[in-house]
């Protein structure tokens, strides 16, 4: 849980808790992300349910399959874990070509 008045500062966190207009500014920072910070953050939002934020970061060059060097689960993987109510999600990964690596 992020405390009241904390400011995130990395764009995987903020995607992850479906920060929607702190990913925004931070998409928009000086340097900007990388395409593996962006494809990082598209990896997180999957894993936290935020699909309004994995469609926003999707738009910006996430990779829809691209894996974290700490998991072997693709976000579609992540989406789908048990404890989530990501229907709507992975549907939606599905029809934009998402694969699993199971």
């Amino acid at each position: 849980m992020v405390e009241r008045g904390a400011r995130v500062d990395v764009l995987w966190h903020a995607a992850a808790l479906g920060m929607m207009s702190r990913v925004e500014e931070l998409m928009a920072s000086n340097p900007s992300p990388t395409t593996d910070d962006i494809t990082e953050a598209f990896w997180q939002a999957c894993h936290g349910g935020q699909r309004r934020v994995a469609e926003y970061l999707l738009s910006k060059g996430a990779d829809i399959n691209g894996v974290p060097g700490y998991t072997d689960q693709t976000p579609l993987d992540a989406a789908g874990s048990i404890d989530t109510r990501r229907d709507t999600l992975v549907s939606w990964l599905k029809s934009k070509g998402a694969r699993s690596s199971k």
